[in-house]
């Protein structure tokens, strides 16, 4: 029934809104007043027609383009520029001079010029929107637009001397520091020539300085995290008041809930003006259209006077099908970094020899902060020949928010460099020129997956992006990333090179990154390992133990496992596993790990049906659909090594135990349940042999 009201009141709500374009303001307010009462769906409506409109473009929006005359069509065009709502009298000229002249921008992204008309027309909106579309400007010109109208004194440079923190007029929300802090700057050029005083308040700052800054110089627009906000807001020493706030932003509002700020955000609308006393508009901006954004939506815009809008064309190709992906396996945790290393080195080297390309300037994502702290200095240190020029930056969420603005600040700014980072950046955050996207191990979810890669491919740019993954977790990256056109990566030498006492001679890069460990912290190696045993799978938690452990006897050279107390074992379902230093010295030595390993109740088993990693890899992949892709890809990068008979082939059995004949490797799996074969160890392919 909504949907239909939309297509039928479609023609009357175009009409209405080039009348408020074009007339006078007086006049304007009544078209706007006449086109809000055309359409009044109840709240039980603003649920379903959200619900209906989550993913893909609607169908009312479809019959609208379909109906539209072509004079329509160039009354949009013309909405395009900046110069036309000021010109239309809906944006005051300071702003409109700031942005076209100041900030060099005079045609308006496709988001902006489907959000911000509707937004200047006073009504709610909940819109679609991905990162890197220029929603920022989208949200934040209506935005600062209503607080002059209702105050315009605000236009003014001299009413900067009145703001006050206990009178804030307007408040954006979003999920990060980074990204509150990078819409601050934007906020704060946007106001540049009028009296509007912006604001930010995050955490990871010291609050005092924060509350000294904004008591001295006052504040119209406080951009916030939630719960920064929150802790404000409850402290009733801030000062902190809104009693005549006139609009609110929500940034990424799935992120915020998927972080969980659900419950502060609840808590923060009772320590705001009633809205049935003090009507406020409110913006609501989103990635994706989940439950719990429509839950979020309905209690908090105007269910009689809002819009839904989405950015997102149907035919629109997603970052991860267009963005060409690589999967590099690794034989364990002790490859991964030198890994890293070879790869950067081919790229960096690829990018100089074609002068079309982008400089080499990657992001990686590490699974946790410790791998931060340690890929940092060893990246560094076997990069120290590119020279200053290259930018190396890290950032995770345990710096200050001081380090991490500087951190992304100057990685913004750098043409070519690395920023190793935590998932802090994952979302919101835009670098421009990102010519790689390099992630190590598994990501959380595959969602987070695809929000790591589209850090690049951004604007209309070329990207890559890899994931350097230890083979024992090739199974898990299946079923996660399944659905991705993911190839094999089969060109890096240390990725394949087995730990030894002798293999850091093997191979220079294996040599420069021991050399590398050497001059980290120590404190790193455990803090790294044991952030490692906090993410593992009890499925495959031998496996990765072992791996964890070539790591740290081979790569950072300890004589032992870090320590991990009893209570942590048991938590994580690892106490009675071989390999893990319970306080007990152990030797590395391989007869002694043997001998555990036999008389363990968890000894390693020969591969059984049940055991088979892919025996039900097809009915768990990931569904394209909930990542908003309309195809279907099977990654292949699950492809035998060439005469491996498997994952990995030479005279040892590959993951799971022996391959059929003893020597080829692969992934047993020799009964009913069928199994990934090597064809004992020829073919260059494997295949499925699924005899029953």
């Amino acid at each position: 029934m909504f949907r239909q009201g939309l297509r039928r009141c479609a023609p009357l709500r175009q009409v209405a809104a080039r009348a408020a374009f074009t007339a006078p303001v007086a006049s304007s307010l009544l078209a706007q007043r006449a086109a809000q009462m055309a359409i009044k769906p109840s709240v039980a409506s603003l649920g379903r027609a959200l619900q209906q409109f989550r993913f893909m473009a609607t169908e009312a929006e479809a019959a609208a383009e379909t109906e539209a005359e072509p004079a329509e069509a160039k009354e949009e065009e013309k909405a395009t520029l900046f110069a036309d709502i000021g010109n239309d009298g809906l944006v005051h000229p300071t702003i409109i001079r700031t942005i076209v002249k100041g900030m060099g921008y005079t045609k308006m992204s496709e988001v902006q010029a489907r959000t911000i008309r509707p937004a200047l027309e006073g009504k709610d909106l909940v819109a679609q929107a991905k990162t890197g579309t220029g929603k920022t400007i989208g949200f934040l010109l209506p935005t600062l637009q209503r607080m002059i109208n209702e105050d315009p004194r605000l236009a003014s440079r001299s009413s900067r001397h009145n703001a006050s923190f206990g009178d804030v007029r307007g408040i954006v929300l979003s999920p990060t520091r980074e990204l509150a802090e990078q819409i601050a700057v934007e906020a704060k050029k946007l106001v540049y020539g009028t009296g509007l005083v912006v604001q930010a308040a995050v955490g990871g700052t010291q609050k005092s300085l924060m509350l000294n800054r904004a008591r001295r110089e006052g504040c119209h627009l406080l951009v916030a995290t939630p719960g920064r906000l929150l802790d404000l807001l409850q402290d009733p020493r801030s000062g902190l008041k809104a009693p005549n706030l006139a609009a609110m932003v929500l940034d990424e509002a799935d992120r915020m809930l998927d972080v969980g700020f659900s419950d502060a955000l609840r808590a923060i609308g009772q320590y705001l003006p009633d809205p049935a006393v003090k009507e406020r508009q409110t913006l609501l901006f989103s990635a994706t259209i989940p439950k719990d954004v429509v839950s979020l939506a309905r209690s908090m815009v105007r269910p009689h006077n809002f819009e839904f809008i989405q950015t997102i064309r149907e035919d629109e190709e997603p970052t991860h099908a267009r963005v060409p992906q690589s999967i590099v396996v690794t034989h364990g945790w002790y490859n991964v970094i030198p890994s890293v290393v070879e790869l950067m080195k081919r790229e960096i080297a690829a990018s100089k020899a074609d002068p079309e390309s982008l400089p080499f300037k990657a992001i990686l994502y590490t699974p946790t902060t410790a791998m931060v702290d340690l890929l940092y200095p060893t990246l560094s240190g076997v990069t120290r020949d590119l020279g200053r020029d290259f930018s190396r930056c890290f950032i995770h969420g345990k710096l200050t928010q001081g380090q991490r603005t500087r951190a992304a600040e100057n990685f913004r700014a750098a043409k070519s460099g690395f920023l190793i980072s935590s998932d802090v950046t994952a979302r919101g955050m835009d670098f421009p020129n990102v010519s790689h996207v390099i992630q190590l191990g598994l990501p959380p979810s595959a969602e987070q997956y695809v929000h790591r890669l589209g850090r690049t491919g951004r604007a209309g740019k070329t990207g890559k992006g890899f994931i350097i993954v230890p083979r024992y977790l090739l199974s898990s990256s299946r079923q996660m990333l399944g659905a991705f056109p993911i190839n094999p990566e089969k060109t890096l030498e240390t990725a394949t090179i087995e730990p030894s006492e002798s293999s850091n001679e093997s191979h220079p890069i294996l040599s420069s990154v021991a050399e590398a460990y050497q001059r980290a912290d120590p404190d790193t190696f455990n803090t790294t390992y044991l952030s490692l045993l906090g993410g593992i799978e009890r499925r495959t938690a031998e496996d990765a133990i072992a791996s964890m452990n070539d790591l740290t006897r081979f790569g950072f050279g300890m004589s032992e496992p870090p320590f991990i107390s009893e209570k942590s074992a048991q938590r994580l379902g690892i106490s009675r596993l071989p390999g893990v230093n319970l306080g007990r010295r152990q030797s590395f030595d391989s007869s002694n790990s043997d001998a555990r390993r036999s008389s363990s109740p968890y000894a390693r088993r020969a591969p059984t049906n049940s055991d088979d990693p892919f025996s039900n890899m097809m009915s768990s992949v990931v569904d394209p659909n909930a990542i908003a892709s309309s195809k279907r890809h099977v990654a292949n990068f699950g492809e035998d090594e060439p005469n491996s008979g498997g994952f990995r082939g030479g005279n040892r059995g590959g993951y799971g135990g022996r391959g059929r004949d003893g020597r080829s490797g692969g992934f047993g799996g020799r009964g009913r349940s069928g199994g990934f074969s090597g064809r004992n160890g020829r073919s260059d392919r494997g295949r499925w042999n699924g005899r029953n």
